[in-house]
Order: structure tokens, then sequence, then C-alpha cells
């Protein structure tokens, strides 16, 4: 890929949870490369030991929720031992002492409230560490995202960060994890089984990928639906004409919203893709795979149908008719590494599906 206006981007088959590696060419003709999440690097990584990558121009982690950050720290050891150089880490909340001395919170009280399960908490403070001392090593350039902040990839393309403001984030999680009247943390429900907390999605970030002032694709992660719309409604003349839109939250409810979604003047000519793989939440729900296959040029997911209809389980089984009505030649589909991986070339002009 030679071409300063193409970009290709990849939505990692990494089971349930994200990984997106966009890459493109530099005003000095040498390979940029950036990685949104990392669900799973045991299943990501021959995606990078594929590719020549030398330096990678920025890792984004969209927020802390484990389908999302797990596999980072491996990447990022990765890259180390491989002298691969990292130059930017965005991160969407705030992990600061003083923004937290301001609530009376410890910085074991934050993650204790970001993730319940022991193991989770443990990978997301290893996690922290590692990007602190990245920091302080000038190995890294962290950044928290600022709304309409952006980043340059070449005199053409542009990242946009549309959501979420990290320091007002932060503070508004910070808000939910406090009872009102005491302000000290609020305890948990004894029967409550989840391994972290999903106010956490507040934190999620919502990017665009533009060709000077035209939007070539929407990346979502964990949006909220209210977030989403307060983001559809600030800046949907930045989203219309878009070609390839991530659907939020791996096809959740929460983030579906039919109002934001038919202000897309051009969703027919769009694609959509959702990261799946199999779960417990019943993901994706049928009523946000039918608006999507019927609303927008194509519906395509990282997880393979041949997969579910094998499972002996029943995280999937109702929605087996659902996701075979993606694609009817799905399970195919000659992908690389044969997983779900979907990729993509897109320029100003066109979205082409490249596998």
């Amino acid at each position: 890929m030679r071409n300063r206006n193409y970009v290709n981007i990849s939505f990692v088959d990494v089971g349930q949870g994200d990984c997106i590696v966009l890459n493109w060419t530099k005003e000095d003709r040498t390979k940029g490369f950036g990685v949104i999440d990392c669900g799973n690097f045991s299943k990501s990584k021959y995606w990078f030991k594929g590719n020549d990558i030398t330096c990678v121009d920025f890792v984004l982690v969209t927020h802390p929720h484990y389908d999302h950050y797990s596999g980072v720290l491996e990447m990022l050891n990765y890259f180390q031992v491989n002298n691969i150089k990292v130059k930017e880490i965005w991160l969407t909340f705030l992990f600061s002492k003083k923004l937290l001395n301001k609530h009376n919170l410890s910085q074991d009280d934050f993650l204790n409230s970001l993730v319940y399960d022991n193991v989770h908490r443990k990978d997301l403070a290893s996690l922290l560490k590692e990007i602190a001392r990245r920091k302080e090593a000038n190995e890294s350039v962290i950044h928290a995202l600022k709304e309409k902040s952006f980043h340059r990839l070449n005199n053409s393309l542009v990242i946009e960060f549309l959501s979420p403001n990290s320091i007002e984030a932060t503070s508004t999680f910070i808000d939910t994890i406090l009872d009102d009247t005491s302000k000290k943390l609020k305890s948990r429900l004894v029967d409550d089984h989840t391994t972290q907390n999903p106010n956490a999605n507040m934190l999620s970030s919502f990017l665009v990928l533009k060709h000077k002032n035209e939007t070539l694709a929407v990346f979502t992660s964990d949006i909220t639906t209210e977030n989403k719309i307060h983001v559809f409604n600030r800046f949907g003349d930045d989203l219309v004409k878009a070609k390839l839109f991530q659907v939020p939250h791996h096809g959740s409810y929460n983030g579906f919203d039919i109002d934001s979604l038919d202000k897309l003047k051009r969703k027919e000519k769009c694609y959509a893709v959702i990261s799946v793989g199999i779960n417990g939440y019943d993901l994706p729900k049928q009523e946000v795979v039918e608006y999507y296959k019927n609303n927008f040029k194509e519906l395509l997911t990282t997880n393979k149908s041949s997969e579910i209809e094998s499972t002996t389980t029943n995280l999937f089984r109702k929605n087996i008719s659902v996701l075979n009505l993606f694609n009817i030649d799905f399970s195919k589909q000659k992908t690389l590494d044969n997983t779900g991986t979907k990729s993509f070339s897109l320029s100003k002009n066109n979205c082409k599906y490249i596998r």
C-alpha cells in the first residue's frame, strides 16, 4: 500500500473482545501502524508477526473492560522484546493521584470499583504499571483523550476523538461509585457475580478516521446509548457519510439507538462490523443484527458461524440463525490464518472489503 490516501483497517478475530489494527503510508513512504484495544494477544499475535513492523504509532485502550485490555500488556511486552517502538499510548480514563485524592479515593479504591474480579483487577493493575513505566522511561508518550482533539496519520488522514473527555469521564464514573450522601464507596450486592463494573462503559472512546474533512470510518468500542446520542447530536455532521461503522458493544442493546443511526445519510453504502465471540451475554442481539443487516451495505462479524454451530453450550443457540444471515457463505470465506478477521481498504472514494 503506497498511496497515502489509503488506509487498511483490520478487525482482528480475538474471540469475544476487540482488536483493531490500522496501517497506512506516511509522508516519507514508511508504514504507519496503530492498534485499538487487544482483547486476546494469543489470538492476534499472528497479525503482528505477519507484518514488517518496526514502530507502532499508537496503542489505544478504549476503556477498562477485560475483553478490550486483557491482551494489551502481552502485546506491549512483545513489542519490547522485538525492539518495536510504541510512540504513544492513549487512555480514556485518568489514573492520577491528584484526581483521585480530590474524591478521597485511593488508586486501589478506583481499581476495585472498575474490576470486581481479583485476577482481572491484577491484570489491569499490571497494564497500568507498565504504561507508567514507559512514561517514566520516556519510551512512550501517554495521552488522555480530549473531545475534538486529533492525531494526524499523514497530510490527508486524521483520527479525531469525539468522546470522551478523559477528565470529565473519569469524574463522572467516580460519581457513580460513590454514595450520594456519604461520598463513600457504594457496596456491591453480594449476589452480583459481574466481574467488572458495567458503568465503565461510559469511559468508552468514540473516534472517527477522516480523509481531510470526510469521515471514512467510525470506531465506537462499548459506548453507551446515552453517550452515543450525545456524540451524534453534537458531531452528527462529521458522521453522516461514513464508509465503515463499528457496531457498538459487540451488538448489545447498550449503544444501539436507531434515531442516531438513521442520521447516517449513506448507511446503505456503509459496511458494519461486529467484533464478537462466544460470550455469556447473548450477543449480538437479534434486533440489532436485523437493523444493521437491513439498513447497511453489509454486516460482517469476526465470529465464524461454523464455530457457533459446533459449540455444545447454549450461549449462542438463540442466535445461530441470526448469525447465519450475515453471509450465506460466511464459514467458507478465506481469511488470514483461517480466522474471522475482517480487513478493509479505505480511501475517500471507496471502502473495499479485502478479506
